[in-house]
């Protein structure tokens, strides 16, 4: 389904992650076109620490 998507995106995943494989976020991105991959470490599936918060940010800002 990535492939069809032509809008810029944002995924922010962490390659620790126990509940959703990094990698299902890697095959979105090598087949979204305008999609931004944002790979953490240590964070596990949740996302609430200020350094994905000013990511989300910034992309929403560009």
């Amino acid at each position: 389904y990535a492939k069809d998507i032509d809008i810029e995106g944002l995924l922010i995943h962490d390659e620790l992650d126990t509940i959703a494989p990094f990698r299902a976020s890697e095959k979105v991105h090598n087949n979204w076109k305008g999609s931004r991959l944002i790979k953490t470490k240590g964070y596990g599936h949740s996302m609430h620490q200020d350094f994905v918060s000013e990511q989300v940010m910034d992309f929403l800002n560009s």
